[in-house]
């Protein structure tokens, strides 16, 4: 595997206007962990005080939006403040995401989903009971992992978030509110 990014310039997703840095998601696949992991990395040599990141996403693969999640969480240590804006769509993987910020608004119109997780296949193969059960373990793995970082940035525990989980769970603003999803509605 190359690399992409062999000069670490910011992505495209990536602005700095004085002190306060810029990120656009519009979908936690198109705009991955390695390109937040290159943008935070320069983000911290260059002194930004303030990140906002700007979030309308549908969601994506659900393991780039824990790390992404986690690149965050990680940056966050450097005492530099995450604001989120949602507006549209915060769904599935971008959950996690918007709530690991320090502050979070969304639209009065944004509307969240959090739906239980899922393995996607395609094609022609086989799969044994021993695989069948390595992917059951694994997405038990992902559900507990997900539910305790939507958790860990809310008014819920992580047994309730688990209880939405277990079918398509669409909220709005006030509702993302109520839960601690959103400290401010605009």
């Amino acid at each position: 595997m190359g690399v992409t990014n062999p000069e670490l310039e910011f992505s495209r997703a990536c602005r700095i206007k004085d002190k306060t840095a810029y990120i656009k998601i519009t979908s936690i696949s198109s705009y991955n962990s390695e390109d937040l992991w290159g943008d935070l990395q320069l983000l911290a040599k260059n002194n930004i005080e303030n990140l906002v990141i700007y979030l309308n996403s549908p969601g994506g693969a659900a393991f780039q939006g824990l790390a992404i999640t986690d690149e965050l969480r990680i940056f966050k240590e450097k005492k530099i403040r995450i604001t989120a804006e949602g507006r549209g769509l915060i769904a599935s993987a971008a959950v996690p995401v918007f709530l690991i910020a320090d502050h979070r608004i969304a639209s009065k119109y944004t509307i969240f989903l959090i739906h239980p997780a899922k393995l996607w296949k395609w094609g022609l193969f086989a799969e044994s009971l021993d695989d069948l059960q390595s992917q059951a373990k694994m997405i038990g793995l992902l559900q507990s992992n997900y539910a305790e970082n939507v958790a860990a940035c809310s008014k819920l525990t992580k047994e309730q978030i688990l209880e939405m989980m277990k079918k398509d769970t669409w909220f709005t603003a006030e509702e993302a509110l109520k839960y601690g999803f959103v400290d401010e509605i605009k």
